[in-house]
This record gives structure tokens, sequence and C-alpha cells, in this order.
């Protein structure tokens, strides 16, 4: 049986890609939209500037399960939280442009914040540790990497 989930989804000019994605990874675990899952999102788009700040304590005060971002901006306001001693949430973060920010050691996330990135290098062990977790019995991953791509080579090692 499923837990019910109350999860907020806080973007920085819509992943719509990201999100869409993440919700039918949700749904083939189990988690159906409004039976033992709901979504909460929040945009912050162009208005990121007056709004973002307020957007993250909002979600940090709903009562949340998980709070899923899809910006560094989005992190960086949820930070400032964690660091005020504040953050009541588990953050994972998707397709963030600077994980660093966010998160100093990759392998071993301090406090609440956490989460894989898009194509960098540093996070190729840790999505290898995600797909082990989901498929036990996996013996052979195929990295597809753009020839002449600035990582190339670091992924190839």
């Amino acid at each position: 049986m499923k837990l019910t989930l109350k999860q907020a989804i806080f973007m920085v000019l819509a992943a719509v890609i990201v999100v869409t994605g993440f919700k039918g990874g949700m749904e083939k675990a189990g988690y159906k939209e409004g039976v033992n899952i709901t979504y909460i999102e929040k945009n912050a788009g162009a208005d990121r500037a007056t709004i973002i700040d307020g957007y993250a304590k909002d979600l940090n005060d709903a009562g949340l399960d998980l709070i899923i971002i899809s910006s560094t901006s989005a992190g960086k306001a949820l930070q400032k939280l964690q660091d005020a001693g504040k953050l009541q949430t588990k953050i994972f973060f998707l397709a963030v442009g600077s994980p660093r920010d966010l998160v100093k050691n990759l392998q071993f996330p301090e406090g609440f914040i956490t989460g894989i990135g898009e194509g960098t290098v540093e996070f190729t062990g840790k999505r290898l540790e995600f797909l082990k977790e989901l498929v036990p019995n996996m013996r052979k991953v195929i990295s597809v990497v753009e020839k002449g791509s600035t990582n190339e080579k670091l992924f190839k090692e």
C-alpha cells in the first residue's frame, strides 16, 4: 500500500518537461494525482525577484512531505530558511543550473536539501545510485553523450 503524499513543485520559469516526466514517473510508481498524491505547483516566472521568497515560506509552512524544485533560484530562497533554522520540509532538486550553490557535498548533502542535476558530471554516481535502487537487478547502463560536448571526456571516464 502506498502512502498518501503531499508535495509541492516550486519552479522559476517552468521546466514543463521536467515536471511532466517527474509526475509520469511517480504515476508509474503507483502515485496517482488526486488519489494518493497531491501536487501544489508554484511558478515564480518572471516575477521571481518579488515573489520567490514568499513562495518558499508559504510552501515550507504548508506541512508538505517534500518540496521539489527545478531552479537554483527556488533552492536559494529555501536555503535562506535552512540557514535561519526555519526549514521544516525536505527539498529535492531536479534540473537545477548550479547544484553546488545549493549543496556543497553532492555525495553527502548537508541539511534538508538534496537532488540530481541535469547532465552535470558530478551527479553521475548519484544517478547510478538511484537507478540501482529502482532496478536492483540492473547490470548494464548506457549513457549517451553528445560528441564534442564540454563534458564528453569526463562522462567517458
